[in-house]
C-alpha cells in the first residue's frame, strides 16, 4: 500500500497537486487524480483478519447465543444454512445493554472480534 501511496503522490506532485493539501489553487486537482489514478491504478486491497471457517462461525455463534440466554436475553441458538455464509441471528445493539452486547462479543468472538470481525475495538 506505501508503494501505491508513493507512486500516486509522485504522480500528483508532477501534474502540480500537492496531495498532503485538502484544498488546491483553482480546483485543478480533479483532472490530475483521474489522470494518476488512471496510471498507477486502483489501491492494493488491505488483507483484513482471516475470517473463520463456517465451522468456527457456527461455534462463534453459538456461544454468543449462550451467553446472551445466561444474561437474561431471550436468545435463539444460530439456525445454520448450508447456503448462507453468515449463521448468526442479525443484533441490533440498541436491543439489548451495550456493555453485555460488547462482552458476550468479546468471550465468543475472541480475538476475531476484538480486530474487526464481528465488531470494533
Amino acid at each position: 500500500m506505501a508503494d501505491w501511496q508513493t507512486k500516486l503522490n509522485d504522480c500528483l506532485a508532477a501534474e502540480g497537486v500537492d496531495p498532503n493539501r485538502k484544498r488546491q489553487p483553482n480546483g485543478g486537482s480533479q483532472a490530475a487524480y483521474t489522470k494518476c489514478y488512471a496510471e498507477v491504478g486502483p489501491p492494493p486491497q488491505v488483507d483484513g483478519p482471516p475470517r473463520p471457517s463456517k465451522e468456527e462461525s457456527l461455534k462463534m455463534d453459538l456461544a454468543f447465543a449462550k451467553c446472551m440466554r445466561e444474561a437474561g436475553y431471550d436468545y435463539p441458538d444460530p439456525d445454520p444454512d448450508p447456503d448462507d455464509t453468515s449463521a448468526g441471528q442479525a443484533v441490533s445493539p440498541g436491543d439489548f445493554d451495550r456493555t453485555i452486547l460488547t462482552d458476550c462479543m468479546s468471550k465468543a468472538y475472541g480475538e476475531n472480534f476484538l480486530s474487526g470481525f464481528g465488531g470494533s475495538k
